[in-house]
């Protein structure tokens, strides 16, 4: 079985809620992602890790089960950093998460508690336990995404990217790309 993890930004960090939500751009993105899916079906994936953040985790997830509902034999795992992690999220968001983890063929949990490094154990968890790692990426140099395509670098794992940046070739409208190595 193969598999493939993701990571990527919270909503914060993403260009379509940047001043106001863009919904033709994280259409765009969802569109994106789920092809990319559909594509890492066909190479033989088959198991699917996300974190439960709000944001590219969320999305990726609800893209797994979509396909997995349409027929496509696959398996979603979610890896909760610490149980509890959706506690001061809003009730739309709280409902969203249930659903995902309600509708999981498994949920991981991390630790019973938050701690300070809880979210980078849990990047490291899904990393360690995937062939392949898919990075919606904003180019930023700093912070989760970026701690865990540098882990998943150190590790030699099959690296894949979604271009979020501003200088991404087509301006932030999610373009594919496969990289070996960002720096």
């Amino acid at each position: 079985m193969k598999t493939l993890c993701v990571s990527g930004h919270r909503p914060e960090g993403l260009a379509w809620f940047d001043g106001g939500y863009d919904k033709a751009m994280h259409g765009q993105f969802t569109e994106t992602v789920e092809n990319y899916i559909k594509y890492a079906i066909e190479q033989g994936f088959s198991h699917f890790i996300a974190g439960g953040a709000l944001g590219v985790d969320t999305d990726f997830a609800l893209c797994v089960l979509k396909l997995k509902k349409s027929g496509a034999n696959i398996t979603l795992e979610i890896a909760v950093p610490c149980k509890g992690q959706e506690k001061y999220w809003n009730l739309e968001d709280k409902a969203v998460y249930n659903y995902i983890l309600q509708n999981a063929d498994k949920v991981s949990y991390l630790s019973e508690k938050y701690y300070p490094f809880c979210m980078q154990y849990r990047n490291e968890y899904m990393v360690k336990n995937s062939d392949a790692l898919l990075a919606c990426w904003n180019g930023t140099r700093k912070g989760g995404t970026y701690n865990t395509i540098k882990f998943a670098q150190n590790l030699k794992k099959e690296l894949l990217f979604i271009d979020l940046s501003e200088n991404a070739p087509n301006g932030n409208n999610c373009m594919i790309y496969f990289k070996n190595k960002i720096l």
